[in-house]
């Protein structure tokens, strides 16, 4: 499911980026290494402090975060410039 591949980025200091359509019914999604200057929206924070609180994230994860935050970008509130529908069979 999404929000486990997400979680699971997070935790090594990964972020998903691009969405590709493949077909009428299928997507791509990208995950790379997350930036320096990177926002961190407050959903990731959040999926951050969970998987932290379940002691999941690598050392390359809580690098990021302590990156993020020494450069004020954790501090900052992320938007999103649009809204982004998943489908049903992304969501399983």
């Amino acid at each position: 499911p999404y929000d486990d591949s997400v979680e699971e980025a997070i935790c090594f200091g990964w972020i998903d980026n691009i969405i590709k359509r493949i077909d009428d019914e299928k997507f791509a999604r990208k995950f790379t290494p997350r930036k320096a200057k990177s926002k961190w929206s407050e959903l990731n924070k959040k999926r951050a402090r969970k998987m932290r609180e379940k002691r999941k994230m690598t050392e390359a994860g809580l690098t990021k975060i302590r990156e993020a935050k020494k450069s004020g970008e954790w501090f900052k509130t992320a938007t999103r410039r649009k809204e982004i529908i998943i489908p049903a069979y992304m969501k399983e």
